[in-house]
């Protein structure tokens, strides 16, 4: 317990989130809720996590949320060991009992991690058929899956796709990735740097998942590049750079664009031209 003043403060993690953090994480996180309808009554989600640090934020405000929201929904925090070195792997599971967060370790085959985890589309966004994310969806009849995506990660994966494959294209706070599962991402709102300021706030000693991802692919090195690129066009192209690229993602002219996909179908700007 920390003191505080006259008063004794029985959980330092929520006090930080509801205080000290409020306005930059915990109503960023209720807002991304409640504007995108993210989560209903009597839902049974399923936290993806990994070592990294929005994981470790976003299921502890699960674990805030649970005692406090006007519904009841469950939600059940999965770890997958990919290959973690033991030492970091302990690590990780440390930091998940020192926030109180109940997560259980699945040990993920590594040959099928390097086929089926693709994490060019995040975190399994078009790959939940693996065999042991499907036990977990039956076994707690999971009608939503939740992934720790924030905002950063939007402009990031918005700029790759521009500059790297030709097309416009983001990551949504809702998806339906099939007929009975949606993934959310309710940490949609928030920004990198403020995770990163929890984090050192209550000191957590955070492990980075990026060297076993590169094991896979490039995507994480590309990422760390469009980052500094970004970053760069902050500093001395626009300091508007960040926000604007997170708002065309919602701010798209269809009667000013070439073309576009929907369901799976392209219309040419031709179609309606002399319409």
């Amino acid at each position: 317990m920390m003191p505080m003043g006259n008063r004794i403060i029985k959980d330092i993690y929520e006090y930080s989130i509801t205080k000290e953090f409020r306005p930059k994480i915990w109503s960023k996180f209720v807002s991304c809720l409640k504007d995108n309808d993210l989560l209903k009554p009597h839902d049974h989600l399923l936290m993806l996590t990994s070592a990294n640090k929005s994981s470790l934020l976003s299921a502890r405000l699960f674990i805030q949320l649970l005692k406090h929201s006007d519904f009841e929904f469950d939600i059940h925090f999965v770890l997958f060991d990919f290959g973690y070195v033991k030492e970091d792997l302990i690590a990780a599971i440390n930091n998940f009992k020192q926030l109180s967060i109940p997560v259980e370790v699945i040990n993920v085959d590594k040959k099928i991690f390097e086929t089926q985890f693709n994490m060019g589309s995040f975190y399994l966004e078009n790959n939940i058929d693996i065999t042991q994310l499907n036990e977990l969806i039956n076994k707690y009849q999971i009608n939503k899956i939740v992934t720790s995506h924030h905002y950063d990660d939007v402009i990031e994966f918005t700029m790759m796709n521009m500059l790297l494959k030709g097309s416009f294209y983001t990551i949504n706070p809702i998806n339906q990735i099939s007929d009975k599962i949606s993934l959310i991402r309710p940490m949609y709102y928030i920004r990198e740097k403020d995770i990163d300021n929890w984090i050192n706030y209550h000191q957590l000693n955070v492990i980075s998942t990026n060297k076993y991802f590169t094991q896979f692919n490039d995507d994480y090195e590309k990422k760390n590049k469009t980052k500094f690129l970004i970053h760069e066009l902050k500093n001395k192209y626009n300091i508007q750079v960040e926000k604007n690229i997170f708002k065309a993602t919602s701010n798209v002219t269809l009667d000013m664009i070439m073309g576009y996909i929907k369901n799976d179908v392209y219309y040419s700007y031709l179609e309606d031209y002399d319409k």
